[in-house]
Formats: structure tokens, C-alpha cells, sequence
């Protein structure tokens, strides 16, 4: 069996911050109703493309001005144009367009309960249309 974490900790030069760990071991990948957590599964055909963690995370170390090399990409808001992303050595996330990055959450945790409980919400209110 793959150790998902030691394969993307490699592959990228970094080390996760422990509740993104156990996100990746737990859960791997997160393909909500309306948002997507980008990750790792042993089924992803090809992990330097999307949307597994190591291939979209290069990416954009590779064309994104304001992404650090201690950053991995986690998401894509579409709404805002911008790159959620961790930063391996605080652990927090941020959100990133081309000219500025913003703090979000303290940590991935914070980050993807909040995540949850606005598609929750959307599903609700979609529900009782």
C-alpha cells in the first residue's frame, strides 16, 4: 500500500502540517457536491495533473508569482479567482490571486469545517427550493 503522505511530502520537498496529513490518510480526496478538496487516492492515473495535490501544487510553484515553495494548493475558488492553499511551515491557508495573498484560516481543519458547513447550506437551501 502507498503511504500517501511520505508520497507527497517527497514529491513536493515539504512536510504536511498534521491535520492535512490526516486529511490525506483518512480521506485522500474531497469531491463535494459543490467544492473539491484536492489530494491524493492510489486510483489518480496521473499525479502530476489534477487533481491530485502534487501535480496542481507544481503547477503553480511553477506559473504563480505570490505561491511559496513551502505552499501545496488545496482548492480553486472559482468565485474569487484564487488559489486556496496551505503553507507547510504555519500551517495556515491562504487565499491568492495575482497581486495579493490573504490569510483564511489558521489551519486546514478550520479551513474545511467552514468549507463543509457552506456547501451543507447550499444543499439545504437548494433542498427547499
Amino acid at each position: 500500500m502507498i503511504n500517501r503522505v511520505k508520497t507527497i511530502e517527497d514529491s513536493l520537498k515539504i512536510t504536511l502540517p498534521k491535520d492535512y496529513a490526516k486529511f490525506i490518510n483518512n480521506i485522500g480526496y474531497y469531491d463535494g457536491e459543490y467544492y473539491e478538496v484536492y489530494g491524493f487516492l492510489e486510483s489518480f492515473e496521473n499525479i502530476d495533473d489534477y487533481p491530485c495535490v502534487i501535480g496542481v501544487t507544481k503547477r503553480y510553484r511553477k506559473d504563480h508569482p505570490l505561491f511559496k515553495q513551502t505552499e501545496i494548493a488545496i482548492h480553486f475558488d472559482e468565485y474569487l479567482n484564487t488559489i486556496v492553499s496551505i503553507d507547510c511551515e504555519d500551517g495556515a491557508v491562504y487565499n491568492t490571486s495575482f497581486l495579493e495573498k490573504e490569510k483564511i484560516a489558521k489551519n486546514f481543519e478550520e479551513w474545511f469545517k467552514d468549507l463543509l458547513r457552506i456547501e451543507n447550506k447550499a444543499i439545504q437551501e437548494e433542498q427547499n427550493l
